[in-house]
Order: C-alpha cells, then sequence, then structure tokens
C-alpha cells in the first residue's frame, strides 16, 4: 500500500499547476527578516511545498537534483522589489536535504526567474559545519532593501580545528543586489540561529596508520615470540598456564599462558605445532621496542619513529598502527607528552 501511495504521490505532484506559482507565497509585511536554515524539528520553517510542474523555472540543474533525489522546493515569502520585479523567498535541494534558503528574482512580465542570492545553508557532518544566516532589512519610507549575510564554517584538516566567521552585505540597486563593505558591522549583532544544534567537529581522538614491519618485528630480535619475550623481560616474572579445550579437533587440549610481572601481562596460545601471542600490555618500560620505542618515552621521540605520523600536524594521545589486514594492533597510549600504555592485540586465524 505504501509503495502505491508513493508512486500515485510522485505522479500525481507532475500533474498541470492550478495554483499560480506565486500564490504559494505568502506576503511578508516586515521591517526586518531573519532568514536561516535547520535540520531541526524545532527550528525548522517548513514552508509551503510547490508544485514539481514549476521546478525548471527556478533551473534546469535545481529541477534534475529534486527529481533524482525526490527532494522537494518550499516558499516562504514575497515581497515587491519593483514594478514587475517580485522577490521570493525560497527552501530548495542543497547538499544532503532541502536545506538552502534562498532569494529569487521573479519578472511578472516574462514569467521568469532572473537572478538568485542565496539567504541561508545549514551543512553538517563529522568533518564540516556551515551555517549561514541573512537579515532582509527594508526602509518603508525611501523604500530601501538590504541583505546583511553571517557565515560560519568549522572544519578538520590534518587534525588542527578551523574556524572562519564573515559578514557580508547587499543593497538592491533597482536591477540586482550589489556588494558593500561589511567591516563597520559587528557580527556580535547577527546571532546565528542554529550554530549550536550539532556537536563541533573536533580534534580526532585517535588515529590509525598501517605499518607492516613494525606490529610484526617489533623487537631487535624479530616478533614478540615467547622466546625473545623471555630474552628481553627482566626477572622476576611468573608465568601461569591454563588448559583450553581446542574449538576445532575434538579432544584436544591446548594451553593459554600468561607472563606477567608488575606493569606488564603477556598472554600466548599454545596448540601441538605453535604458540602465538594474543594480546599484551605493558605500562611499564621493562620491554623496549626497535628504535627505543617504550613506555615513558616522549611523544615528539615516538613520532620520529613513523614517518606517516611525522606528516601530521597534531598527533592525538591514542595512536594505533596496525598490520594490512588489521590481524595485529599495536596501540600506544600518551598522557600529557608521555608514552604511557602498550596494547597488542593480535587475531589468530
Amino acid at each position: 500500500i505504501s509503495m502505491l501511495a508513493a508512486v500515485s504521490d510522485f505522479f500525481h505532484d507532475r500533474s498541470a499547476p492550478e495554483v499560480p506559482l506565486l500564490d504559494y507565497f505568502s506576503e511578508a509585511e516586515f521591517e526586518q527578516l531573519h532568514i536561516y536554515s535547520s535540520h531541526s524539528d524545532i527550528l525548522n520553517q517548513a514552508g509551503n511545498k510547490i508544485n514539481p510542474a514549476y521546478y525548471q523555472k527556478f533551473g534546469q540543474k535545481l529541477a534534475n537534483r529534486a527529481g533524482k533525489y525526490h527532494m522537494g522546493l518550499y516558499a516562504y515569502q514575497k515581497f515587491p522589489l519593483s514594478d514587475s520585479l517580485v522577490a521570493v523567498i525560497c527552501r530548495v535541494p542543497s547538499t544532503y536535504d532541502e536545506s538552502s534558503v534562498k532569494l529569487y528574482i521573479w519578472n511578472e512580465n516574462t514569467a521568469s526567474i532572473i537572478g538568485e542570492k542565496r539567504l541561508a545553508e545549514n551543512v553538517w557532518n563529522e568533518h564540516w559545519i556551515l551555517v549561514e544566516d541573512s537579515w532582509i532589512t527594508r526602509d518603508q519610507a525611501q523604500g530601501n532593501i538590504s541583505i546583511i549575510t553571517r557565515k560560519k564554517e568549522a572544519r578538520m584538516e590534518n587534525g588542527e580545528r578551523l574556524e572562519t566567521d564573515s559578514l557580508y552585505q547587499w543593497h538592491w540597486t533597482g536591477s540586482g543586489f550589489e556588494p558593500r563593505p561589511a567591516h563597520k558591522l559587528a557580527i556580535g549583532d547577527f546571532p546565528l540561529k542554529d550554530w549550536e544544534s550539532y556537536q563541533e567537529p573536533k580534534a580526532p581522538t585517535e588515529i590509525t596508520i598501517i605499518d607492516e614491519e613494525h606490529v610484526w618485528l617489533p623487537l631487535e630480535t624479530g616478533d614478540l615470540t615467547w622466546e625473545n619475550i623471555i630474552m628481553e623481560l627482566p626477572k622476576p616474572y611468573s608465568i601461569e598456564k591454563e588448559p583450553i579445550p581446542n574449538q576445532f579437533t575434538v579432544n584436544q587440549i591446548d594451553t593459554l599462558i600468561t607472563i606477567s610481572r608488575p606493569n606488564l601481562r603477556l598472554k600466548f596460545y599454545q596448540a601441538p605445532d605453535n604458540i602465538l601471542l594474543i594480546d599484551g600490555t605493558m605500562t611499564d618500560g621493562s620491554i623496549q621496542l626497535k628504535r627505543g620505542v617504550k613506555v615513558g618515552i616522549s611523544k615528539v621521540d615516538f613520532i620520529g619513529n613513523f614517518q606517516k605520523l611525522s606528516a601530521q600536524q597534531n598527533v592525538p594521545n591514542l595512536v594505533k598502527v596496525r598490520s594490512k589486514s588489521a590481524d595485529r594492533i599495536i596501540t600506544y597510549s600518551f598522557q600529557g607528552d608521555t608514552l604511557a600504555r602498550i596494547e597488542i592485540t593480535n587475531f589468530i586465524h
């Protein structure tokens, strides 16, 4: 039933319009209008949905996007600019949904749009926020119309948060909106309606790089094998063994081996033909990896061992180095400028 209803609605919307285009817009009586866009149910201005038969009037590209992604155009307000020109404010398709609000200049003599200007936008993803509001002012006595737009953006680039906040101004000249200097305007006088609606993009809390040699041959003597660990590990330490049934071979009992000492624990899985590291945790410098990597070194010295980290402007306090297939991961946790913890996770196929 829902599919039939959707199909019916899809074709019904494309029937010949019975309502003139300008009738979708309400008359604006104002000295100042604050135009904004929002994804919030509370803040969002819904608008009056325009018959899709009119979408071509707003440009072929916009009409194609609305049709392809099943988006709509929504009428807000209208007000006269001259005897034959009318400003209409409309919410139209944008990056993800109908979040862009534009002012279109409608020529009544030619029944066509001869100009447009974006008034508001609200786009958000995990790396980028764009919020744009506009204020339209009209001097009833002199007939002057001006637009002030504030655009604020925040984006993450190379782990660093970059933010811009700008004001723009336009005045109606009789045939179009001409830009004017906005340097005398104060940003604080134009509060954005929906900047706080979303969590702002933050610096990443962790980073992951791929380094096959480091994860599989982390010691000067090679891999984190039983033999290599015993050679590296200072005494005293304990070794605990626990029997575990093999999940794939009937009547086979394998062994879990845990090597531990204060601030260190390494667990191995021993089968008849092999012994493999499962996981490990180190919070002291009792084991030193290649090139001097161990708990207690500075973040600067640690970064110097990895070319992929050296290219980053800001390295977070959680760094994961993994194999290409992600079957082994070494996680480095920093407290301030010091490496405080090393964790090793190995997935046995």
